[in-house]
């Protein structure tokens, strides 16, 4: 595995394109192509070279050939399906045919490019999946966060938000489940507070997804 890198000032935090393919000639234009974009490239000669060396928690995306020995680049990409792993997928074929390419878009890949491809070509698909990869990223950073403040809800809180949920008042609330106007009042800010909420509206938006999940598990 060779590495090409570039000033760190240049590129966010260890975001990188990795590059799978065993024609080593390839290899390193794709990994001055990634250079000239202001990031930095890591290659690998097969796919399970990669497989053993990647962590999901690395940012980026994967610049995949098709056709390898041992193990295919649409093999490589079920792989990572199964294994729930999401980093974007751009695959690339000398030997590409419109099937291949349909199926691979279905299966998730941000892009089917077919050899030779112009530089400024490549860059575009490189950049479209490396801004997917941040915007997934944000937003499971965004359901993590979410999750920790709603684990500090206590039971009496959390059996507020379904009625908050269905647009009680707050007196109906008091009365379906026996408490005070007042101690409703009280769950409901502590609520908010915890969940960093600013309104009801946003509470409703912010949790909805949790109480359905947690309603199907249960």
């Amino acid at each position: 595995m060779s590495e090409q890198i570039v000033p760190e000032q240049t590129v966010p935090e260890r975001t990188t394109v990795f590059i799978v393919d065993d024609d080593p000639a390839l290899r390193d234009a794709l990994s001055i192509i990634v250079a000239e974009m202001g990031l930095r490239a890591e290659t690998f000669v097969g796919a399970q070279e990669f497989l053993d060396a990647y962590s999901p928690q690395r940012p980026g995306c994967l610049v995949l050939d098709v056709r390898m020995p041992d193990m295919s680049g649409m093999e490589m990409h079920e792989r990572l399906i199964e294994q729930g792993c999401d980093i974007p997928v751009i695959l690339f074929t000398a030997h590409g045919d419109v099937a291949t390419g349909v199926d691979a878009i279905k299966r998730g890949a941000v892009d089917f490019l077919e050899k030779p491809c112009r530089p400024a070509r490549i860059q575009q698909s490189i950049r479209k999946a490396i801004e997917l990869d941040a915007d997934r990223r944000q937003i499971t950073a965004a359901k993590r966060d979410i999750d920790a403040r709603f684990d500090l809800l206590t039971d009496d809180e959390r059996a507020l938000l379904d009625p908050i949920i269905a647009g009680k008042t707050n007196k109906g609330i008091a009365r379906e489940l026996g408490v005070s106007v007042r101690t409703v009042q009280l769950r409901q800010s502590n609520i908010l507070r915890k969940m960093h909420a600013g309104t009801v509206a946003g509470l409703v938006t912010m949790v909805l997804p949790l109480v359905s999940r947690n309603t199907r598990e249960s």
